[in-house]
């Protein structure tokens, strides 16, 4: 059974499967223990050899029960294989799906996609941090996971993202962020910081300090060098919870963020504050006070970087961020915990369902207010998304895996 169990060490977060294991075990158990001394008796009468050599008929079925008990514990606890391909097109397809990965599990804390949205980045709890290549429909490289005894701050990989050529890999951990090459894995730069490891213009990178005083810091990628520090209160890691309460603006050069913001033990404070800066010239360049009252849930650029969308509450706010002026506001939209921008505009996901709408991935015409068209009823879209800079291509994931769709 020990030898059985070293599955379960070697991926102590994969534990799907031990109540049927459990199960399997006290069966295998109580059925061979009858078994060996029936078939034994049963061989016996025919055969009066047979039934003095039952003792030995008895320790193979013990043999063989604990044979069949390591094998039950391998096959289902033992994570399962992870698996790349492009199902067949469907006439109830909602969007043209390019690739599909199964076998994760539950296990991922981040993806990301190339600007191209011809990689797909995977981090995960258990199994390390995959890059597959989206048109070959193959894994392209796996940093390999460290063992559970041997696991510090630094090797939890917790949110990643691509540089602006797609050879370098961003990954970050709850201690450190560092900047890997693709496809070797070899880490060549490392960063003190936490959580996030956003890529900004001019070859910049932000990272999330947690020691006091909290804040961003803002580093130069080629040289290590740290250019400043912006002071806020971030919430800590919560499945990409982080990265919802910023954005980057599609040329990389705005950072918009809401600098109070901290969730502990399901308290919300939110001061309604949020900052713009520029990360060419290093500065602040305009601060939106919004309401106190309204958790500021996400929030992202228009494409063209001239207005901020903000999620807060059952609301969708428009802003024209350099007036600082809020132009329209769309009630009842449900709390919407992500969104991302499309050729056709802007699409997001609810965590309850709006009356506008009966689905929980939906596409918003923001002239007319109301929801044009709608996805994913049966919740394919569980997990903070990723969207491909040129567009075109939309990662998301659930418990079952990962879906990479066509966008219109």
């Amino acid at each position: 059974m020990l030898i059985g169990l070293l599955p379960i060490e070697a991926f102590a977060v994969n534990l799907q499967g031990i109540a049927w294991g459990g199960l399997l075990l006290l069966l295998s158990f109580a059925a061979l223990l009858l078994v060996g001394p029936i078939v034994g008796s049963i061989l016996g009468l025919k055969n009066q050899q047979i039934l003095q050599s039952g003792m030995k008929i008895k320790a193979s079925g013990i043999l063989l029960t604990y044979l069949l008990v390591i094998l039950t514990i391998y096959v289902f606890l033992v994570p399962s294989e992870l698996v790349i391909d492009k199902p067949e097109a469907n006439a109830d397809d909602q969007l043209p799906m390019v690739a599909r990965i199964r076998g994760y599990q539950n296990s991922i804390s981040d993806i990301a996609l190339s600007l191209d949205g011809q990689q797909l980045a995977v981090a995960t709890f258990d199994r390390g941090t995959q890059v597959w290549n989206l048109t070959q429909l193959r894994l392209r490289q796996a940093f390999k996971p460290i063992p559970d005894n041997q696991e510090n701050g630094k090797d939890v990989i917790l949110n990643v993202s691509f540089s602006d050529d797609s050879q370098q890999l961003v990954t970050a951990a709850a201690t450190e962020v560092q900047i890997r090459k693709i496809p070797t894995g070899k880490i060549v730069r490392q960063f003190a910081g936490a959580e996030l490891g956003l890529v900004a213009a001019d070859q910049k990178l932000v990272t999330l300090t947690l020691s006091s005083p909290r804040g961003l810091k803002i580093w130069d990628m080629q040289s290590g060098k740290l250019l400043q520090t912006i002071p806020g209160e971030f919430e800590e890691y919560t499945y990409g919870g982080l990265e919802r309460s910023l954005s980057i603006s599609s040329d990389r050069r705005f950072l918009a963020f809401s600098p109070k913001t901290f969730r502990e033990f399901g308290q919300q404070e939110d001061n309604g504050v949020i900052q713009i800066w520029d990360m060419q010239s290093g500065k602040r360049i305009a601060q939106l006070i919004g309401d106190r009252n309204r958790e500021i849930q996400t929030l992202s650029f228009t494409p063209d970087a001239q207005q901020l969308i903000v999620a807060a509450g059952d609301q969708l706010q428009i802003w024209n961020w350099q007036q600082a002026k809020r132009v329209k506001t769309i009630e009842h939209t449900g709390k919407i915990e992500d969104m991302v921008w499309t050729r056709k505009g802007l699409l997001t996901r609810v965590s309850t369902i709006p009356p506008l709408s009966e689905q929980q991935v939906a596409l918003w015409d923001l002239d007319s207010g109301k929801p044009t068209t709608s996805f994913f009823k049966d919740s394919a879209w569980a997990g903070r998304p990723s969207l491909s800079s040129n567009g075109k291509f939309l990662a998301t994931f659930t418990s079952d895996g990962i879906v990479v769709w066509q966008l219109p």
